[in-house]
Parts: structure tokens; sequence; C-alpha cells
């Protein structure tokens, strides 16, 4: 549907693309508070459910690879309507389901739904608004999605000891259709809305069709170099451990840390804000400290966090909720990693660089997750919870065998970005950038050169005519006077044959008698 004015256009776009992304986080963090009630109807241990949770993240990250870089060929409308169907699909399914089997199906379904929509998104934002308002725009966009992972804990638990678990399921699918329902009403390319307002008007020439295989082929390019791939560890490091943390985050606190159910789920309420908080400010500290000191900040916040919940029990609900809230806060952006990277490879085709970068988030998510699951069931021991025999308690071997993991894993990391130097990239890109208006400047000048030669050529082509003319004119000048002086003009000259030619005839008439 097309609205009184671009600009209006483009708000509502916004609002509908942040409302899809808002389902996104929603599904994406609510197992931290459906792992109790879940785990008890189907009877599962950690590394099932893990497992089960993790299948959002394969799908999602399959999809990076997949489906998201073919926006850049066929534009967002059609790919996000048809992935989102599939979310819907996946949500009723699983609360109408009693096999895990199919509720897994149900989860994977829901991965492959919600994948297509960060990356459509950028490419629409890139296309509705300026470059100036584009970093404020993804800030909005992001505060909202964050605000999905709020919605998931605090909010989510109070409504599943209500309604229960799969009215919550059923929930989401029908807010689902309803934002995805905006968004196919209003959504659409500025060129086919607003054709008027196109550089050419209605008569500009159509987009030109990109070719998928210089798609994948640019981005294994992109793989080769050095700061690309650190800024890959990062993301699959850094927020892999953020998921990981949050979908065991409840248990810890309640085994461990002795606090009730209400408080801990309110601490991981306070733990996904941080998702929010972050995407209004850390872009701001992003750009002020440079992207290396702020992956060594974000990287060395996260090694604290883990190493103080590896070893420290005592006084967690003094010193539990700063911690968490600050871990999530730093690593809320990794939207900072993905636009790092396009200023390394380029802004031309949004959707294969945030894929590329994007891929790995939810690769190591997955992975991180069943790992963490596998540790948890075999490291652990665990006790029926004395007020509800349906849960069981894990000791704290299994939870620190699962916090050591991340450790070691965030160390890695911490050390690969030492050896993180943008501006070697980008100073090549940029030479790359000069070299290439180095040749543009030179070819305009031999256009220019060629330009001159054509009109010299063009000049003394009509000067030579011009000569030529004026060398006929003066020939037949010089005649006319020769004739003048001969005392005989074109008249008498005229009279003379006429003459001649009456007396030819008088003289050949006799003969013909």
């Amino acid at each position: 549907m097309k609205l009184g004015s671009r600009k209006a256009q483009a708000n509502v776009i916004l609002f509908a693309c942040s409302l899809l992304y808002l389902t996104v986080f929603f599904n994406r963090t609510s197992p931290s508070v459906l792992i109790d009630p879940m785990s008890t109807d189907f009877n599962l241990e950690p590394k099932d459910f893990s497992l089960w949770s993790s299948l959002y993240f394969w799908s999602y990250a399959a999809s990076q690879l997949l489906l998201t870089p073919f926006v850049d060929k066929f534009g967002a409308y059609y790919i996000v309507s048809i992935t989102q169907v599939l979310s819907v699909v996946g949500s009723i399914i699983i609360g109408a389901t009693s096999s895990f089997f199919v509720a897994s199906v149900g989860r994977f379904l829901i991965g492959v739904g919600v994948s297509a929509t960060f990356v459509p998104s950028n490419y629409y934002f890139s296309k509705w608004f300026s470059i100036d308002r584009f970093s404020s725009v993804l800030a909005m966009f992001m505060m909202v999605g964050g605000f999905g992972s709020v919605v998931s804990a605090a909010p989510l638990a109070m409504f599943l000891d209500k309604f229960g678990w799969r009215a919550a399921s059923f929930f989401v699918a029908i807010i689902t259709a309803i934002c995805l329902g905006i968004f196919m009403l209003f959504a659409g390319e500025p060129e086919d809305l607003f054709p008027e307002e196109q550089e050419g008007g209605k008569d500009a020439p159509k987009k030109k069709s990109i070719n998928v295989a210089d798609i994948y082929k640019g981005m294994l390019e992109a793989m080769k170099m050095r700061e690309i791939k650190l800024l890959i560890l990062w993301t699959l490091t850094i927020t892999s451990v953020f998921f990981v943390v949050g979908l065991f985050l409840i248990g810890y606190l309640r085994d461990i840390g002795g606090m009730s159910k209400t408080s801990a789920e309110m601490v991981v309420t306070l733990y996904n804000s941080g998702l929010l908080w972050g995407a209004m400010i850390v872009s701001y500290l992003h750009k002020r400290w440079g992207t290396k000191k702020y992956m060594l900040i974000v990287v060395f916040n996260c090694l604290v966090t883990l190493i103080i919940m590896c070893f420290v029990t005592k006084g967690m609900n003094v010193w539990i909720w700063p911690l968490i809230v600050v871990q999530s806060f730093s690593v809320s952006p990794s939207a900072n990693a993905l636009f790092s990277a396009a200023k390394v490879l380029g802004y031309d085709k949004v959707g294969s660089v945030v894929s590329l970068c994007n891929f790995p988030v939810f690769l190591g998510a997955a992975i991180f997750q069943v790992v963490a699951g596998q540790i948890l069931s075999k490291v652990g021991t665990s006790t029926t919870d004395p007020n509800d025999d349906s849960r069981k308690i894990y000791d704290f071997a299994g939870y620190r065998a699962v916090w050591i993991f991340l450790t070691i894993s965030t160390l890695i990391t911490f050390i690969g970005f030492f050896f993180y130097r943008p501006e070697v990239e980008e100073g090549k890109r940029k030479e790359a950038e000069e070299k290439a208006n180095g040749t543009a400047v030179e070819m305009e000048i031999v256009v220019e050169e060629i330009d001159s030669q054509v009109e010299e050529e063009v000049v003394e082509e009509v000067v030579e005519e011009v000569l030529e003319e004026e060398e006929l004119a003066s020939e037949d000048m010089v005649e006319e006077e020769v004739r003048i002086e001969e005392g005989m003009t074109e008249r008498e000259l005229l009279d003379v044959e006429t003459v001649s030619n009456e007396e030819l005839s008088a003289t050949e008439i006799p003969a013909e008698e």
C-alpha cells in the first residue's frame, strides 16, 4: 500500500520491520524461560533441551548463506513474506504437538522463518533512508528487537504461570502473523512505490540483476582477509557466550545462588534488556574507541564475568546483577562487527556482507549450546528439587564446567584480537579506490583529448569546404571577367547561338526538297 509521501512510507516500513525483529528476538531468547515447563512435559535432560534450542540457531545459520544473499538479487519483500509464514507454522506446531520430535521440527521451522528478517530489513533501510540517518534507524530497529528479549523473560514467565507454555506458543504465532500482515501491506521498493522520485523518473532503467555465483565468489574472497576472519571469530565466540549463559542462567541462579524463581527471572530480564540499552549508546562508543579497542574491552569484560562465575558462589544476590547486565550490554551490538566488515568489504552488497558475518553468530550459538548441554548433563550431578518434584537441580561442578568452556573460548578470541589491524585492510581498500579514481581521471583526460582531436578535425574539414567553395567562386568570377573583356555578355552569346541555328536550318531545308 502506497502512502501519501515517501517519508511516511519509510517510517511505516521501519515500524513493520522492527515489529518482525521483535518476534525474532523473542523466539531466540525465550528458551531460558521455557526450559523448565518443556523439560517437565517432555521429560528432557539439559542436553536434550539445549539441542532443541540450538535447532533455531542451526537453521538460522544455514539460511544466512543459503537464503539471505539472494536479497541482493531478488529484493526483500517476497523472501521475508515466505519465510515468516514458516515461523508462524512452527509456533503452531510446537504448541499443538505432544511429540518432542515434532516440536523439534517446529523449532527448526521458526529458525528458518525468522532468519530472513535482519538482512532484508537492512536492505530496506539502505533503500529508504539517507546515509546520515542510517545509524539512528538501525539503533531504533535494534532497540525494538531487544525489547523482544525483555518480553521473553519475566513477562513470558508470568504468562506461563497463568496460561501455560503451549498457549504462549499459539499467542506468539498470532502476534507474528499480525506483524507479517503489516509488513506485507506497506513494504516495497522505493522505485516501485515512488518511481517519479527516482533518478531518471519513471523511465529510469531497472536495477541490473546480480549474478548469485558472483555473490558467493565475493564472500569466499572476503573470507581470505585476516581482519574479516577475526571479526567472524569475535561474533562466533562473544554472542555464543551470551546465548549459552542466557539459556542456563535461571537454573544457575536458582540451583547455585539459591534465588527464588521470580528473582532469577528478573535477573534474566535485566540480562536480556542489555541488548536494548546497548543498541542506544554502544554504537557511539564503538565509533569513539575504534574497532580494536572496543572489541578488546568487550572481550575482557566477558572474561572477567565468566571467571567470577567459575569460582565465586557466595554473595551472588549482590554481584550477579550488575555483572550480568554489563556483560549483555557490551555484547549487544554485534552488528558493529558486521558494519566493521562492511567498511572493509564495501557497502554495495548489503545482504552479502551482513550474511557473511551474521553466519558465525548463529553457527557458534548452535554449537556452543549443544556442547554446553552435553557438559552440564555429563559433568553435573542432578537431584530432585525438594520444592518441585518435576524439576532437577544440578550441582556447581556442572555449571562451572560450562563456564570454563566459555572462558577458554573467550580467551582465544581475546588473544586473537591483539593481531587485529583494520587500518591495514582499510588502507588497501582506499588504495584500490584511489587507483580506480586515478584511472577514471586518466580516462577523462584521454576522452577530452579525443574530443579535442575530433573537434580539430571537424574544423579542418569545414575550412577545407569553405576554401573549396571560395576557389570555385573565384574561378566563376575569372570566367565572367574574360567574357566582359571580349565584349560579349551571356545574352550576346545566346543571340549568336540562336542566329547560327537559324542560318543552319535555312541551308538544310533546300537540300531536303
